[in-house]
């Protein structure tokens, strides 16, 4: 059994394989982009592998306008890459929202794709006003970052279909949670207004009730996504 030892010193392999970072941007985004994956999943990967799909995952998220995902499909190889994988890498960058992995799983479910590894860092970043990372760690707003590895789609039509379809998810998972947030909102104020005994029409007030204090922040988005399901069974692990 590998141990959180094993883990972090396989990390320490990947950043300094990154050779010269001044800032320390590089580096500490490569530490925080690994910190949860599971010791055995990065030592089944060589330090040289693990650090070309960071960066490449990096190149992807580098530039992002404000509240814009952004989706890269593609099939690595060691020329353009830096790196090669037997399946394909779904790179994704987002803000962070509820449902993102179980509504991408279900896009790749549909289209009977399996998926061979999973690495979903919660990263805290900086932009300037341009989109451009010009700062990585705690206290900066939160970002997911999603990157999956799938059955391999050599045809260029098929990964351009598969990002439009994950666009196409991430679009309704934000219509979703930006809708509920205003009816939320909504209800806390009529919650308020009935502990302050103004009258509300008794349909509402009985909707509000649900939102009290103690019970509000315990509600999740209505499921206007459909019902997630994984597309794999079990943890995923890494192809070779």
């Amino acid at each position: 059994m590998m141990s959180s030892t094993d883990g972090r010193a396989v990390v320490d392999e990947v950043v300094a394989l990154g050779g010269d970072d001044p800032d320390g941007l590089r580096s500490r985004f490569l530490r925080d982009y690994y910190e949860h994956v599971a010791p055995e999943d990065l030592t089944a990967r060589s330090p040289a592998d693990l650090l070309a799909a960071a960066l490449g995952h990096w190149a992807v998220g580098d530039h992002r306008p404000a509240g814009q995902p952004v989706v890269r499909i593609s099939n690595p190889d060691v020329e353009p890459g830096g790196w090669a994988c037997a399946h394909t890498v779904v790179d994704i960058v987002t803000d962070d929202m509820p449902f993102l992995v179980d509504s991408v799983t279900m896009v790749l479910a549909a289209r009977d794709l399996g998926i061979h590894a999973v690495v979903h860092p919660m990263l805290h970043v900086a932009r300037d006003a341009g989109g451009s990372i010009v700062a990585v760690g705690a206290g900066h707003p939160r970002e997911a970052w999603i990157h999956l590895e799938v059955d391999r789609q050599g045809a260029a039509a098929a990964r351009d279909e598969l990002a439009a379809a994950i666009g196409r998810a991430l679009h309704d998972v934000r219509l979703v949670v930006d809708d509920w947030m205003e009816m939320r909102e909504q209800a806390q104020a009529i919650a308020d207004e009935i502990r302050r005994g103004v009258p509300v029409p008794r349909v509402e007030g009985d909707d509000a009730a649900d939102h009290r204090p103690g019970t509000a922040s315990r509600r999740q988005p209505p499921p206007s996504v459909a019902a997630p399901r994984r597309a794999a069974a079990g943890r995923p692990r890494p192809g070779p």
